[in-house]
């Protein structure tokens, strides 16, 4: 619902109420983490209770934005016009995306299953690290989730289309460079907001500094494939993340991570290299402007 309501308002234009939203849940989720794990001692109980607890409260906010009077999406009885061609165009960006996250939440398992035998020490480092991660990345995050509706606003000529996305890079990267250098700097610091153990802080610190030089490539990881999918160019960043995921983590965090014995250092690098190499996939797709092939000729 939280995702839902909030895609519904940038795609009417209003990128304001879901960044307030946004920010309020990731400092109610921090706040309410350090009060029930740390605060109260309820552990991984009390992280879960607060992320649980902060996105119901963010999708009660944002359901209740979308249900107020004037919202360009407001539901109502009446259908309208209903228009197959109009769905087809959902669908095809919804269903490739679809199979995409299936595909991710999938190997996600499978390296879950590798990290349950690397011992507790990797096991709460890779969580400190997807958190950490996760709040120096807000930047680049707002930015992904605005790409879709901004480039799609231009989906009628080729020439606005592929500024557009131009655009959206271009700021994504500006922004990348911080959050690369806050992986390095702050990656420690922000670790122990969520842990006391000195192993624990060391493996979580070290993943970040391992991940920081990949977290300068997210303008062609992130954005351009969300600008193939704006203008129905979706099958294709379907197909590569879904083969580099398997490939790239689950076979390279088997292979240095199990066999090799680097433990949860493996899963932030090979994270970081799929980043990397899809970068450089969707960066030549995108020079070949192949992902415009949908959309008529430029005007004029």
């Amino acid at each position: 619902m939280y995702f839902q309501c909030c895609g519904f308002m940038r795609g009417a234009g209003d990128t304001r109420r879901p960044m307030v939203v946004s920010v309020a849940l990731n400092a109610l989720s921090l706040i309410l983490n350090m009060v029930f794990s740390l605060g109260l001692g309820m552990g991984v109980r009390g992280a879960a209770l607060s992320y649980l607890l902060s996105v119901a409260a963010a999708a009660a906010a944002s359901l209740a934005m979308v249900l107020r009077t004037g919202f360009a999406f407001r539901p109502s009885m009446d259908r309208g016009d209903f228009s197959w061609r109009a769905l087809e165009r959902i669908a095809a960006i919804a269903f490739p995306s679809a199979v995409e996250n299936l595909m991710f939440n999938g190997n996600r398992i499978i390296i879950q299953i590798f990290l349950a035998g690397m011992g507790a020490a990797m096991i709460s480092a890779n969580s400190v690290f997807n958190s950490v991660n996760g709040i120096l990345n807000v930047p680049c995050m707002a930015l992904y989730y605005l790409t879709v509706p901004v480039v799609s606003r231009y989906a009628g000529d080729r020439k606005q289309a592929a500024g557009a996305l131009r655009y959206m890079a271009r700021k994504t990267q500006i922004w990348s460079i911080p959050v690369a250098l806050g992986h390095l700097v702050l990656g420690y610091p922000l670790s122990y907001l969520f842990s006391r153990d000195p192993e624990v802080l060391y493996i979580a610190a070290g993943m970040l500094a391992a991940y920081a030089v990949f977290a300068a490539m997210q303008h062609g990881n992130f954005i351009l494939p969300n600008g193939f999918k704006a203008v129905g160019d979706a099958n294709f960043a379907m197909v590569i993340s879904s083969l580099t995921a398997w490939i790239i983590r689950v076979g390279g965090t088997w292979l240095l991570g199990v066999r090799f014995g680097w433990g949860a250092y493996a899963i932030a690098l090979t994270q970081g290299l799929d980043s990397a190499f899809r970068a450089l996939v969707y960066y030549a797709r995108y020079k070949s402007g192949t992902w415009l092939r949908h959309l008529p000729e430029n005007n004029g």
